[in-house]
């Protein structure tokens, strides 16, 4: 045996080093960009928890007003 008959060997085990490098990097690049977007979705589920908050005391608030009319007319 020659040192020509580990070149095949060492190349395919050179080219798995490329993939399993590649594979890692975009891996990273996509945890990365999925906590990106899931801190996009905290701050969005943040903003419309204080949006129905908003509404519910508006409605309340509306609520207390028409019922307080009512009671002056029947006053």
């Amino acid at each position: 045996m020659s040192v020509q008959d580990y070149i095949p060997h060492g190349m395919i085990a050179a080219f798995a080093s490329v993939v399993t490098y590649v594979f890692r990097d975009h891996t990273k690049q996509d945890d990365r960009r999925f906590e990106e977007i899931k801190q996009g979705f905290a701050e969005i589920s943040a903003r419309q928890t204080t949006m129905t908050d908003t509404m519910a005391a508006n409605h309340a608030e509306l609520l207390r007003v028409m019922l307080e009319g009512e009671r002056e007319k029947r006053l």
